[in-house]
């Protein structure tokens, strides 16, 4: 049995992590949107759901 190193600054596909889409507006806008939402966390959410309406199915 072999242990293998761990590369910590190495991105498992590419190799530059989001580097090559620095360009890239949509993908940069979209991500940082996930972030931010991601960020706020499912209360966060919770109580934004409650200052927006939402359409009813009736």
């Amino acid at each position: 049995m072999t242990i293998r190193k761990v590369e910590w600054n190495k991105d498992t596909y590419t190799g530059k992590s989001l580097m090559p889409f620095a360009n890239d507006y949509f993908v940069l806008v979209v991500t940082s949107i996930l972030i931010i939402i991601g960020a706020s966390g499912f209360p966060g959410l919770i109580g934004i759901k409650g200052y927006v309406p939402l359409p009813t199915l009736i």
